[in-house]
């Protein structure tokens, strides 16, 4: 479990952060926000949705077919997609509302962050660190382009385009739903009259509409990925019990030649 707290000179002075280089801090989120920006590079390989927080939509990239996990990150902790969401490159620190206050603070996981060999917080100062200053202006930009899409999603939810989505992955057995992922409504774009198609275009929300509806097939990506996994965790459990069969088998055959007693 992560563990999010503010980064304060009190707290953070004689502390040292380093990124851990895999993404195993991910591997249980299935889901993912992501701000327009990232869509054209995101819906190439990823499904996009939008989920609901509170009484908004929110843009999210769907990794997973289960709750709690990411077939985006491979058991080794390795990232297998070409693009990473940005608020994962940005670990571990992120933007986020200390209880009690309105302003974002700067968080930083303590529980996979901190390293006694890493990077320090700040200088001799008490400022930022350099390397702490770009994660700052990394995260400032994800922050306003969060906002930025927020706005964008919302004029698409006005419009009454965003609509359940009816998704279940198919078992042998059965289909499962999964559920809480909303679209947008192909129909409903489609009858929209001029003036409202208009006004949409003049507030950017057209590409992402759009994009979001392309980016559903990529539904397949992780049927594909569920699957490769199964069998890299099959391949690997082979390996090992061929392995501990040929170690038994080595404990068997001993060379007794080496305990004879030589005059």
């Amino acid at each position: 479990m992560a563990n999010f707290v503010p980064v304060s000179k009190e707290t953070h002075g004689s502390k040292r952060w380093m990124s851990k280089g895999n993404y195993d801090f991910a591997k249980t989120l299935a889901m993912a926000p992501i701000t327009g920006e990232e869509t054209p590079r995101a819906t190439r390989e990823m499904p996009c949705a939008f989920t609901k927080v509170e009484d908004r939509f929110v843009l999210s990239v769907i990794l997973g077919l289960q709750t709690d996990t990411n077939l985006f990150v491979a058991p080794d902790g390795r990232w297998v997609g070409s693009y990473t969401p940005a608020l994962f490159r940005a670990y571990p620190f992120r933007l986020s509302k200390v209880q009690g206050q309105d302003n974002l603070a700067l968080m930083v996981d303590e529980d996979g962050g901190l390293s006694s060999e890493g990077e320090p917080f700040f200088d001799e100062e008490g400022k930022p660190a350099p390397k702490l200053a770009q994660f700052i202006e990394f995260l400032t930009k994800i922050e306003q382009g969060r906002r930025n899409t927020d706005e964008v999603v919302k004029k698409l939810d006005e419009a009454g385009l965003i609509e359940e989505w009816p998704l279940a992955i198919k078992s042998e057995d059965d289909a499962e739903k999964i559920r809480g992922l909303y679209r947008i409504g192909e129909q409903k774009l489609n009858q929209l009259d001029d003036e409202a198609f208009l006004k949409l275009r003049r507030s950017q929300a057209l590409p992402l509409a759009y994009m979001q509806l392309l980016s559903m097939r990529n539904i397949d990506n992780l049927g594909k990925l569920a699957k490769a996994q199964i069998e890299g965790a099959q391949k690997q459990a082979q390996r090992a019990f061929e392995f501990l069969d040929g170690e038994q088998e080595d404990e068997l055959k001993i060379d007794w030649s080496q305990f004879e007693t030589r005059e």
